[in-house]
């Protein structure tokens, strides 16, 4: 396994609104140099938040909202959201429709794995750009309507020994006030060592 800075993987992130509302100058700085490899997969996140669209609030009063990002297909449409007081009955935002657009970067216009972080009234959402992309796209919004232009970040750098970047998640760590990213890649050694397999 590809080793830096390796740390504990963990499933759903609980965040809480602020009030500073603004987002951080640094932040594809902090997403790109806050790299933990790491491969595991984020189920959902717990959100406490104001939540778009027609939704049915249940009979008993909470502000507790699980929220679900997802793409359909191959993901070359965009990402969609559901969301959940119980987590058991999810009911689409937007009417179904897309909440993000794809973005148009040619052959890595994809938004596969989308993952999400609710932190300091900001809604921060990273996502796979292709099958064989070392990049992995990111954009914000305030309301889950109006997004950020997103922004294509080439993880890897000049380190050629990588095939691709796989399922992208986000989390928030209060204790390091920083964000971390963990994914899943396939290095050209293992290509190489166990060719009969479908690695990308």
């Amino acid at each position: 396994m590809l080793t830096r800075d390796i740390v504990d993987g963990t499933i759903g992130v609980i965040a809480s609104p602020t009030t500073k509302g603004q987002p951080q100058p640094q932040m594809t700085y902090l997403i790109h140099h806050s790299i933990r490899y790491f491969a595991c997969s984020l189920i959902l996140s717990v959100l406490t938040l104001p939540v778009f669209a027609q939704y049915t609030e249940p009979s008993e009063s909470t502000s507790d909202i699980f929220l679900l990002p997802y793409f359909l297909g191959n993901g070359e449409t965009g990402v969609y959201v559901a969301c959940s007081h119980d987590g058991l009955k999810f009911q689409w935002l937007n009417d179904g429709q897309v909440v993000m657009p794809s973005p148009a970067w040619g052959d890595e216009s994809l938004t596969r794995d989308p993952s999400i972080v609710f932190h300091d009234n900001v809604f921060h959402l990273i996502w796979t750009t292709s099958w064989t992309s070392r990049s992995i796209g990111y954009a914000y919004s305030r309301d889950l309507k109006e997004w950020s232009t997103p922004q294509k970040i080439d993880v890897w750098g000049d380190f050629a020994a990588v095939r691709n970047t796989w399922a992208p998640e986000l989390h928030w760590d209060p204790e390091q006030d920083e964000f971390l990213i963990l994914w899943s890649s396939t290095t050209i050694a293992e290509l190489r060592a166990y060719p009969e397999t479908d690695l990308c």
